[in-house]
């Protein structure tokens, strides 16, 4: 009888990789959702569409737009424009939903992953914008919708080992431990808090 209830209440093995998103998949491009400056009355645009540079390449994501620093007329709470970004989309679709402290049910949850699995992430990216600054936010289920775990993304937009200025950017394994992300509230740092 024990060997049995062993045999079946045992922990699973937990997979060495576990993937979020796969470009490669087309499914993966409904679930995301791209947003600018705009909804504030900016000027930016983003875009994020499946892209494949030949017949024998795999799909990959491609963002791009514009961005706009110029801050929108009438709108004197906005301090900065040119911003753009793309994001998962919320499971629960209803702009009403709220962040709660707590579940009666999963089900009820605005959460779109579990990250308990997970430690490292990583993301396979080229970049072609030298001198622009990258984030990785991973949005927190509380009750603040601006508490958002952030982390710079350092990009190499050359290729590697070259100095030359019109060498071709190249893909990068970037490589982010998952504790190394910072709890921030509208963009300052709470430290009483750790992932």
């Amino acid at each position: 009888m024990f060997k049995f209830l062993r045999k079946h209440l045992t922990v699973p093995e937990r997979p060495s990789r576990l993937s979020i998103l796969n470009f490669a998949k087309p499914d993966a491009f409904p679930r995301i959702q791209t947003t600018s400056d705009s909804t504030l009355g900016g000027y930016s645009t983003a875009y994020l569409e499946p892209y494949r540079a030949s017949a024998d390449t795999n799909l990959v994501g491609h963002f791009h737009g514009n961005l706009n620093q110029t801050l929108p007329k009438g709108e004197t709470k906005v301090k900065q424009s040119g911003w753009a970004m793309f994001k998962t989309k919320n499971r629960i679709q209803d702009p009403n939903a709220q962040f709660k402290p707590f579940y009666l049910f999963k089900s009820q949850a605005n959460f779109w992953w579990d990250w308990s699995p997970f430690e490292v992430l990583h993301m396979r990216v080229m970049n072609l914008t030298p001198n622009r600054k990258f984030m990785v936010n991973i949005q927190t289920d509380t009750m603040s919708r601006t508490d958002l775990y952030q982390h710079r993304l350092f990009t190499n937009p050359l290729s590697s080992g070259s100095s030359d200025s019109n060498a071709s950017p190249v893909w990068e394994n970037i490589f982010i431990n998952l504790n190394e992300f910072v709890l921030t509230n509208r963009r300052h740092r709470s430290s009483s808090i750790s992932i």
